[in-house]
C-alpha cells in the first residue's frame, strides 16, 4: 500500500480564456487580492479603501455627536469635556482635509459639476432642514408654553445669517462644504491661480475679526479651501516619500503638535469660524494635526476598526440625523417633567440611543437621494445590476486561483459568468472556521454592513446566512434573495420548527435545485412554492479542463470526493480485481481506512485542503471515474459527475435517483446498486478489458457536458432567476 500526501504543485498551463472585469470584494481589509489589465479584485467596494480618514471621521462624529449631546444636559463647562475640546478641535476640518486628500479632480464641466456637488450636499440639506424645522414646530405647536427655549430661538432666528438650520444646528456645514467645491472648482479653471489659497486663511481670519458678516455662515468657507488644498498637497508628498519615511514625518509632526499644543495652544472652530489665539498659533496648530495624525494612520494601513469605520463611512447619515434625534429626547424628558440637567446617566443614554438608532436607519436614508445625495440617477448614465454573492468557501482565494489557471469556475456557481449578462459581482469575503454560531455571526454582519449597492443576495447555501433570510421574510432586509437548495424540502419533527421552517422559506424569493426529482420531493411538503423553485444546469468549468496537460495514455481508475462515499464495498472490489486504484480523500476521513484492508494495487493519498488543480491533474491521468455512494437524498457525488464529463472519462456509479441525467441512457457511464461490491467488480473488470467501450462512453460524457453541464450554461440559466432582463419586471435599483 502506497500512502502519500498530496504535495503542492507548480501551476503548468495558465488559463488561456476568460475575462473577469469590475468584480469588488466586500470585505473588511485594503489588502489587493490580485490585477491585471483586465481585472481587478480587490478586499473592499469599489476600490482599494484606506481606513484612515474613515477611522478620523468617525471620531469627529462621535465627538460631535456627544458635544450636541453635551450641551443639552449642560455639562460643557466640565473639565473632562474641555480637555477633550482643547485636543480635538480639528476634527471638523479633516472632512475638508479628507475631500482635498482623495480628490481626483475639481475640473470639468462647470454645470454639470456644480449640480452634481449641489444634489450631493444642498438637496439634503434643504430636505433635511425641513424634516428637523417640522419635529420642532409638531411640539412647539402641539404643546404650547412647554418649550420656551425654542418658541424664543424661533422668534430670534435670522434666516440669512444662520441659514436653513434652525431645529438642526450641525447642517451648517453642508452649504460651507458646497461653496468650499466650488471656490476650487473654479480656482483650478483659471492658470496659476492655486498661489491664491496661501491667503484664505488669512481672508477667514479678517471676517472673524469683523464679526464673520457672510451670510449662512460662510466665513469659514476660505479655511475649508485652504484644507482642501492642504490635504492635495499631503497626499502628493506622502506619495513621493514613500510609507517609511512618511511615518516618520508623521510622527514628527505629532510631537510637534503635542508641543505646541501645550505650550502656545490655538484652536480653530469650522462652525463659527472662530480663532482662538493668534492667527499663527491656530494655523499652525491645526494644520500639525491633520497632517500628522493622518500620516500615522495612512502610512501605517491600519487595519479596519469596525465600528468606528463604520460611522466615518456613513457619516452624512449621523451627520445630518443625529440632531433631530437629540431634541425629540429632550423635549420627550420635558414632557416627562424629567430633569436631564447635569445627568450623566441621561447624557449616556442619549448617546446610545442616538447611534443605535442612526445605524439602523443607514440603510433607509441612504437609499433615497433627497436625503443622503446618493442613488440619484444622472442623465445619460448606464446603470449595472450588482449580485452580492455568498459563499461558504474562501472566495477571494478562489478567484485568484480561478484567474491563475488553478481553480475551477463552477466551484462558484457560475458568479463569475455573470459580468457577461451586465452583472457587477460584490464577493462575500470570510473564511470560515466551520463554528456554526461564530460563522453565522460573521457572515450576517459582513452583510448587513456591505457598503455598495446591490439588487440581489445570491448565495450557494442556506448555511450562514439564516438570519438574513429571517429578516427578510419578516421585511426588515429588502434585498432579493436567490439561494441554492442542496437537499429536497422536508417536514420538520415538530410544530414548533415547522412554523420556523414556515418562515423561513418565506424569506428565501427563490430557490434553485439541481434536479427535478429534488423540486418534486420538495413538493410533497407544504412549504414548497413551485412558482419559487427551478432546476439549473449545473456543470463543470470546461475552459480549465481543457487546459490541464494531457497525458499520453490513461491508466488506471480513480475516486476522488469525501461525502457519503462507501470506500467499503470500492475498496473490497478493487482487492478482488487487483486493478490499480488512485484513492483520493481528504485527511479528515483518514480513520475511516482504520479497519479496510488495502491493498498494494490501491493508492491511497490523502489531501489537507480543497486542491481542485492537483486532483484534476490525477483525473485526467486515469481511465475511469469510480464514484460509490452510500443511500442518500441529495446529489452526493454530482461533483465529481460533471468533472469527469468535463474530461471525457467513462463513470462507475452508485445509482442515486437525484442525479439530474441519467449516465447509463446518456451512454457515458454504468449505473451500480449501492452496496453491491458484486457489480462493482464487474463494472471494474467490462471497463479494463473494453478499451474502445470505455473511450466511447468518455466521448459521449464530453458531448453532454458541452451541451447542458457547463458552468457557462449554469449561468445562462442562473441570471433570469436573479433578476428579470432590463426593461421587464420592477425598476432596478441605482448603484452609489
Amino acid at each position: 500500500m502506497n500512502m502519500a500526501t498530496v504535495p503542492g504543485k507548480e501551476l503548468l498551463t495558465q488559463r488561456a480564456t476568460g475575462v473577469f472585469r469590475g468584480a469588488t470584494e466586500c470585505g473588511s481589509g485594503p489588502t489587493k487580492v490580485s490585477e491585471s489589465p483586465f481585472t481587478k479584485v480587490v478586499r473592499t467596494g469599489g476600490g482599494l479603501r484606506n481606513h484612515a480618514f474613515d477611522i478620523l471621521c468617525g471620531l469627529c462624529i462621535l465627538r460631535m455627536v456627544t458635544l450636541h449631546v453635551v450641551c443639552q444636559t449642560a455639562l460643557r463647562q466640565t473639565e473632562w469635556w474641555k480637555l477633550i475640546m482643547e485636543w480635538s478641535f480639528y476634527l471638523m476640518s479633516f472632512f475638508f482635509f479628507k475631500a482635498g486628500y482623495f480628490n481626483k479632480g475639481v475640473q470639468g464641466n462647470s454645470k454639470a459639476y456644480c449640480w452634481d456637488k449641489f444634489r450631493r450636499l444642498m438637496i439634503p440639506y434643504f430636505s433635511w432642514a425641513a424634516i428637523s424645522a417640522g419635529v420642532c414646530l409638531f411640539f412647539m405647536l402641539t404643546f404650547p408654553g412647554r418649550f420656551p427655549g425654542t418658541e424664543q430661538s424661533f422668534h430670534d432666528f435670522k434666516l440669512l445669517v444662520g441659514g436653513f438650520t434652525w431645529g438642526n444646528s450641525p447642517l451648517w456645514f453642508l452649504p460651507c462644504f458646497f461653496a468650499s467645491y466650488i471656490i476650487v472648482h473654479f480656482i483650478e479653471k483659471v492658470k496659476h491661480l492655486h498661489l491664491i489659497i496661501l491667503f484664505f486663511p488669512l481672508l477667514s481670519y479678517w471676517l472673524f475679526k469683523q464679526g464673520n458678516p457672510l451670510y449662512f455662515m460662510m466665513d469659514n468657507v476660505f479655511c475649508g479651501a485652504f484644507f482642501f488644498y492642504l490635504g492635495k498637497v499631503w497626499h502628493i508628498t506622502l506619495d513621493k516619500i514613500g510609507d517609511k519615511k512618511g511615518l516618520i514625518a508623521s510622527i514628527i509632526l505629532v510631537v510637534a503638535f503635542v508641543c505646541v499644543n501645550i505650550y502656545l495652544h490655538g484652536e480653530y472652530e469650522m462652525k463659527t469660524n472662530t480663532f482662538s489665539g493668534p492667527f499663527w498659533r491656530v494655523m499652525l496648530n491645526t494644520m500639525l494635526a491633520l497632517t500628522g495624525l493622518s500620516g500615522i494612520l495612512l502610512t501605517t494601513h491600519i487595519r479596519r476598526i469596525p465600528g468606528i469605520c463604520y460611522i466615518g463611512e456613513h457619516s452624512m447619515v449621523y451627520y445630518i440625523g443625529h440632531y433631530p434625534l437629540i431634541m425629540c429626547y429632550v423635549y420627550l424628558s420635558i414632557l416627562l417633567s424629567h430633569n436631564i440637567k447635569k445627568s450623566v446617566p441621561d447624557m449616556i443614554v442619549m448617546t446610545v440611543l442616538v447611534f443605535a438608532i442612526c445605524t439602523l436607519l443607514v440603510p433607509f436614508i441612504e437609499r433615497v437621494f433627497w436625503l443622503s445625495g446618493k442613488s440619484l440617477p444622472l442623465e445619460g448614465k448606464v446603470w449595472r445590476r450588482s449580485v452580492y454573492f455568498y459563499h461558504t468557501q474562501d472566495t477571494v482565494r478562489i478567484v485568484r486561483e480561478w484567474k491563475e489557471g488553478k481553480f475551477p469556475a463552477h466551484f462558484l456557481y457560475g458568479a463569475l459568468q455573470l459580468e457577461q449578462y451586465g452583472y457587477e459581482v460584490i464577493w462575500h469575503d470570510q473564511i470560515h472556521l466551520y463554528k456554526r454560531v461564530q460563522d453565522t455571526l460573521t457572515a450576517t454582519w459582513k452583510i448587513l454592513n456591505c457598503r455598495r449597492h446591490y439588487d440581489v443576495l445570491y448565495a450557494t447555501h442556506t448555511r450562514g446566512i439564516e438570519p438574513i433570510i429571517l429578516l427578510h421574510a419578516i421585511g426588515l432586509y429588502r434585498k432579493k434573495i436567490v439561494v441554492w437548495h442542496h437537499q429536497p424540502i422536508v417536514k420538520a419533527k415538530n410544530w414548533f420548527r415547522e412554523a420556523l421552517a414556515r418562515l423561513f422559506y418565506k424569506g428565501m424569493d427563490h430557490m434553485i435545485f439541481f434536479s427535478d426529482k429534488l423540486i418534486q420531493d420538495s413538493l410533497q411538503s407544504e412549504k414548497a412554492d413551485p412558482t419559487r423553485m427551478s432546476m439549473v444546469h449545473w456543470g463543470a468549468d470546461l475552459a480549465f479542463y481543457d487546459n490541464l496537460p494531457q497525458p499520453l495514455q490513461r491508466k488506471g481508475f480513480i475516486s476522488t470526493g469525501k461525502e457519503l462515499r462507501d470506500y467499503k464495498t470500492l475498496t473490497e472490489a478493487f482487492n478482488n480485481t487487483g486493478l490499480p486504484l488512485t484513492l483520493f480523500t481528504q485527511k479528515q476521513q483518514e480513520g475511516l481506512f482504520t479497519d479496510l484492508e488495502i491493498k498494494d494495487n490501491i493508492d491511497l493519498r490523502f489531501g489537507e485542503r480543497l486542491m481542485p488543480y492537483e486532483i484534476a491533474l490525477l483525473v485526467a491521468q486515469s481511465q475511469c471515474v469510480c464514484i460509490c455512494c452510500k443511500q442518500s437524498n441529495y446529489t452526493v457525488g454530482l461533483t465529481t459527475v460533471v468533472e469527469a464529463l468535463a474530461l471525457g472519462l467513462p463513470i462507475l456509479c452508485t445509482r442515486n435517483p437525484q442525479m439530474p441525467m441519467d449516465l447509463e441512457a446518456e451512454g457515458c457511464g454504468i449505473y451500480l446498486e449501492p452496496y453491491d461490491r458484486e457489480g462493482w467488480e464487474r463494472a471494474i473488470q467490462y471497463i479494463a478489458e473494453h478499451p474502445e467501450e470505455a473511450e466511447e462512453m468518455g466521448r459521449k460524457g464530453r458531448l453532454l457536458a458541452e451541451k447542458y453541464y457547463n458552468v457557462e450554461q449554469c449561468a445562462k440559466e442562473i441570471c433570469p432567476l436573479l433578476l428579470p432582463p432590463l426593461g421587464e419586471g420592477k425598476t432596478l435599483g441605482f448603484g452609489h
